[in-house]
């Protein structure tokens, strides 16, 4: 199975738009700030961000009310 290692305009899209609903300044920060944040990036903002994610690019919404406890 082949790694992929760029993702399409449609994706970075997604991944913009899910970083702005849950942090909209987060494009006005410096890329020092960027960088820390997402290197401390909390598990709530984490889950948020990937749900959008997943709701914009396969339609599926309201997947889970809550995180998974696996």
């Amino acid at each position: 199975m082949a790694i992929v290692t760029s993702i399409s305009s449609k994706q970075e899209a997604a991944i913009r738009r899910a970083i702005i609903s849950v942090v909209p300044d987060y494009f006005a920060w410096t890329a020092e700030a960027q960088e820390r944040y997402l290197a401390n990036m909390p598990d709530d903002d984490n889950f948020r961000i990937r749900q959008i994610v997943v709701n914009v690019l396969f339609g599926m919404k309201n997947l889970a009310s809550t995180k998974s406890t696996y």
